[in-house]
């Protein structure tokens, strides 16, 4: 287990730093919280693991414009809306902006119409300008996850995501049944970036 006793916030724009816990990324050692903690803690929590990478847990930072921003102290960050990452900084490859006409269909969450799509453009980290990307959702199937020992009904909603005809990659949300919350998320950013699995340990518990 780890020690929390770490977030100050700022009630105008919900801010909240990581003080204590020293990891990145790459740090050898696993980590684990406890339910306690996580309910404890003054901001919310997600569990971050990318790729075979050692799992972190990271604090909410900012909650502004239906923008989460989750940061560590060693000064990764991921911003998401309605679940989708749209910015990353802190990592070798970043997402630097994402811009569309058209809403998110993940806003609607469970409610989602069944192979909508989704069109929009990409910024990477001053290496590729206006990568357009199109997705199509749909719904799968009802799921139990197990999060910190509690049983979560949800709904996995599929994104299949096209860069070209032949680049493209399956993103996944579980949504809880009734609230239509996200609680998990396994995502990348482009074809040859990492998996990003993203747990709600916070949003979860409350349920």
């Amino acid at each position: 287990m780890i020690a929390l006793p770490f977030l100050v916030s700022c009630s105008a724009t919900h801010l909240t730093y990581w003080r204590s816990i020293q990891l990145a990324f790459n740090s050898p050692p696993d980590i684990s919280v406890s339910t306690e903690q996580i309910l404890a803690s003054p901001s919310d929590l997600i569990y971050v693991k990318r790729d075979d990478f050692t799992p972190i847990i990271l604090a909410l930072a900012y909650l502004e414009d239906g923008q989460y921003t989750w940061v560590s102290r060693d000064g990764v960050a991921l911003r998401e809306k309605y679940g989708r990452i749209n910015r990353t900084m802190g990592l070798i490859q970043n997402l630097d902006f994402t811009k569309s006409a058209q809403p998110d269909p993940l806003m609607r969450n469970i409610f989602i119409q069944n192979d909508a799509n989704w069109s929009r453009e990409l910024d990477y980290s001053s290496q590729y300008y206006g990568v357009s990307l199109t997705s199509s959702f749909r719904i799968k199937y009802a799921e139990n996850l197990i999060i910190q020992n509690k049983t979560i009904s949800t709904v996995l909603i599929e994104e299949e995501i096209q860069l070209s005809a032949d680049k493209g990659w399956i993103n996944f949300y579980w949504f809880e049944q009734s609230s239509g919350l996200l609680v998990k998320s396994e995502q990348k950013i482009h074809p040859s970036g990492s998996v990003f699995e993203i747990v709600y340990l916070s949003r979860a518990l409350r349920l």
